[in-house]
């Protein structure tokens, strides 16, 4: 019998500069203690037999708003997937992408309310300091080598 591959999907939102970007931080209280306070992209597990493009629009739906998270999917675009062992020790296939929009969108971003966490915009500089979720630590580096 084949071992169950995990799979979840993000995406990082940013300008047409890549110099600011909108990402999550966990609540204080989320039920997995490793995750709390963290920053992470907005994603999350894709369901089973759902695909990335279905898991990406569902997981933005539950997050930000509906009106938001259109915009965001529109603008969304595969960069690359990546595998490795996650905290509790699963293999996890994770598939990124990037949505770039309109500094005035990106803005709009900041003040709108979101269900699981918060949103923060934050600037390339902080994005190398800020305590991210060890799983996607490797992921962010390979993104922020691809855009320097």
């Amino acid at each position: 019998m084949a071992e169950k591959q995990n799979k979840g999907v993000g995406v990082i939102i940013t300008n047409k500069k890549k110099d600011r970007f909108f990402i999550q931080q966990k609540d204080n209280d989320h039920p997995i203690k490793e995750f709390r306070l963290k920053y992470c992209f907005f994603g999350g597990a894709l369901e089973d037999g759902e695909d990335e493009e279905a898991g990406l629009s569902r997981e933005l739906s539950e997050e930000i708003n509906e009106e938001h998270s259109m915009i965001i999917l529109k603008k969304s675009q595969r960069l690359f997937e990546s595998t490795f062992n996650n905290l509790i020790k699963q293999r996890v296939t994770f598939v990124f992408y990037e949505s770039i929009l309109s500094d005035k969108e990106l803005m709009e971003l900041e003040n709108i309310k979101i269900n699981e966490g918060r949103g923060e915009l934050v600037g390339l500089k902080e994005m190398y300091f800020l305590p991210f979720l060890i799983d996607l630590e490797h992921m962010l580096r390979k993104y922020l080598w691809t855009i320097r």
